[in-house]
């Protein structure tokens, strides 16, 4: 009897969707192959590969996959960081998933960080739609309204089956004062979920230095982009009175620990530019000149 099936390398790195249908294939195999081979006593005799896939753990890229899977494995919202292509940038400890940086390079190359009320204002739906859909099929062509991109950054946190800020301790965005508090939260949350946040506060800062045209500070930034980096239990009726009150005073801690860190990243990039300008000057000038008066 000849089976075909499918070679797969790195199966257990594969996305649930992928991994359950690979599973499904086998079983439809078995269930049509092996009670008939049992009942009437045929054996085996070859199994035939009729297509290897292969999985680079670096770039996080499958080759060899059916079309059908490809779609699948292209999809770049509601996955973890980790299963995403991801791409090395200075400045950040951890790999930082391709999507959003070529949402923010489009972003930033189309003028959306002068636009006025850019991450506040809702684009249209259909249009925002397509541009996800385009994303998640990796084709995508642009779109007329660079506010679609910018709403698709928050809908790619949104997404996350983790919340960028889960591993955060509560505690310590409730008592988060000082500049020492924030770094310690960001520091207690592991890579790669840190190095996408500093990512994240990096561009809210860029949309922030244009505040006097786009008319989005540190606190609007934090306001719309907050409330998509965690998840906390819905206020409803039935929930305790003192419950609800302590779920409320925690997001409104959590979007004031995201407006502090926004001007943190802001003060050091503006420290560090002072630091360098002033290497720079040093360089330039050279060392002072001394003139010897005259022999007498």
């Amino acid at each position: 009897m000849l089976l075909s099936g499918l070679s797969v390398s790195f199966v257990c790195n594969c996305r649930k969707g992928i991994k359950n249908k690979f599973e499904s294939l086998e079983s439809q195999i078995r269930n049509k192959t092996t009670p008939r081979a049992e009942k009437k006593g045929v054996t085996v005799l070859e199994v035939r590969r009729t297509a290897h896939v292969t999985y680079d753990p670096l770039t996080k890229k499958y080759s060899g996959l059916p079309d059908a899977w490809q779609k699948e494995l292209s999809k770049q919202f509601g996955q973890p960081p980790t299963l995403l292509e991801r791409a090395t940038v200075d400045g950040y400890s951890a790999p930082l998933p391709a999507c959003l940086i070529m949402m923010k390079n489009y972003l930033v190359a189309n003028g959306g960080l002068e636009v006025k009320g850019i991450f506040r204002l809702a684009p249209d739906a259909h249009a925002s739609s397509e541009a996800k859909r385009q994303i998640d099929e990796g084709r995508f062509e642009g779109c007329s309204d660079v506010n679609c991109v910018s709403n698709l950054i928050k809908v790619w946190f949104r997404d996350l089956p983790r919340p960028l800020l889960a591993s955060a301790d509560p505690a310590m965005v409730l008592a988060c004062k000082t500049t020492q508090d924030i770094e310690a939260i960001i520091a207690s949350i592991e890579d790669p979920y840190r190095s996408i946040l500093i990512w994240l506060l990096d561009l809210c800062a860029d949309v922030v230095e244009n505040k006097d045209v786009n008319l989005m500070g540190s606190q609007n930034m934090a306001i719309v982009m907050t409330p998509n980096l965690y998840k906390t239990p819905e206020v409803g009726k039935d929930m305790a009175h003192n419950d609800a009150m302590r779920v409320m005073a925690l997001c409104k801690k959590y979007t004031e620990f995201f407006q502090k860190a926004i001007d943190f990243r802001l003060a050091s990039r503006e420290a560090h530019m002072s630091l360098r300008n002033m290497m720079l000057a040093r360089t330039t000038s050279g060392p002072p000149s001394s003139q010897a008066g005259p022999s007498q």
